[in-house]
């Protein structure tokens, strides 16, 4: 079995004072000694505001905002 995963991160600029991220996680199926892991993913924002003249700054960020990135085990089955 061939598996892996992808991350891709965006940072924008609203203006002088604030900045914007977005990160967006996949992974792919795989295999562990439990069992296989469905595939999954996983968007994350950030927002950081420059305050202060540029002495301080505010962070609000927000991670599995989709609550997607649950671990969904299947087991192997054994017949006794």
């Amino acid at each position: 079995m061939v598996s892996g995963s992808a991350k891709w991160n965006s940072t924008l600029q609203f203006d002088k004072t604030l900045k914007g991220q977005v990160s967006i996680i996949y992974l792919a199926p795989d295999i562990i000694p439990q069992g296989k892991v469905g595939s999954r993913f996983s968007v994350d924002l950030g927002l950081k505001k420059t305050v202060q003249k540029g002495k301080g700054e505010v962070f609000l960020n927000a991670t599995d905002i989709f609550n997607t990135l649950v671990l969904q085990k299947k087991h192997k089955r054994t017949r006794f």
